[in-house]
């Protein structure tokens, strides 16, 4: 399927958020294992960096454009 193909040649980076209580490490890999992203970064947050590491999540979105 041609949107399909198209989908996946768009890079995609996947941010593991360490502190995670609503999606666990193990989750947070079967979906990366899943979906291989182009990248795999990590921050030291809970589910929710825009809202405890906003500064750190922009860095991380713009390193990985």
């Amino acid at each position: 399927d041609g949107t399909e193909s198209a989908v996946n040649a768009v890079p995609r980076v996947y941010i593991k958020t360490a502190n995670d209580h609503m999606v666990k490490p193990e989750q947070q890999e079967a979906m990366i294992r899943r979906w291989p992203p182009s990248e795999v970064v990590a921050i030291d947050t809970d589910h929710s960096p825009f809202f405890s590491a906003p500064e750190r999540l922009f860095e991380l979105i713009l390193r990985s454009l």
